[in-house]
């Protein structure tokens, strides 16, 4: 009975393991991916906002509703790409320590620093969302205004918040544009540095 206890943790404890070897080794390609399928969807719903907000002058706002459902599509892509990185980048604190502990040449310099940066972006975006997303159910529940969308609120301490919800959108905003850019200059950046590394090793 206790060896296949232990048989069993030992099986629990190896295939975690696996995972994480999973996350690190492929962690920059399904970011790659993650980032190329999101501005994919956002080229795609551009003319369609486009085109659709024009339609929507005419009272017509169905365009623009499409539009505007492939956007948050895009975004849930985003979102799933932030949480991507900063399960990556824990990962490899813990089996490697921080980025910049491991640094001893060009190469890795770049890549703890890029590591660095593509995490802090996703960290902004997943807080920036979760306060987007306690702000706008609070809103509903006292029947306002969605904090950052709207000029309703009065003067004073509410004029205050909504500047600095206005605030956290425009973060949102920018995580979200800058996380993709990010991940695909990681991934071009690897992607030459390995055939760098081959052809050096090929000519060695």
């Amino acid at each position: 009975m206790l060896l296949s206890k232990l048989e069993l943790s030992f099986s629990l404890h190896f295939s975690d393991e696996q995972v994480q070897r999973w996350f690190l080794t492929n962690s920059i390609w399904v970011e790659t991916l993650l980032a190329v399928v999101s501005v994919g969807i956002w080229i795609v719903a551009l003319p369609i906002i486009i085109f659709g907000t024009f339609t929507a002058l005419g009272g017509d706002t169905s365009i623009l509703d499409i539009g505007t459902i492939i956007v948050v599509a895009g975004f849930l892509i985003i979102t799933l790409l932030a949480v991507y990185a900063v399960v990556s980048a824990i990962l490899e604190i813990r089996h490697q320590g921080l980025f910049f502990d491991q640094t001893h040449d060009g190469a890795s310099i770049a890549h703890a620093g890029i590591q660095f940066f593509k995490t802090l972006i996703a960290g902004v975006l997943l807080i920036s969302l979760f306060i987007w997303i306690i702000s706008a159910l609070t809103a509903s529940a006292t029947s306002t205004a969605i904090p950052g969308l709207s000029n309703t609120y009065g003067s004073g301490s509410a004029s205050a918040l909504r500047m600095v919800f206005r605030w956290n959108l425009s973060l949102l905003a920018a995580s979200g544009f800058l996380l993709p850019v990010t991940v695909l200059v990681h991934a071009f950046g690897a992607l030459v540095l390995t055939i760098f590394r081959t052809v050096i090793g090929t000519d060695g």
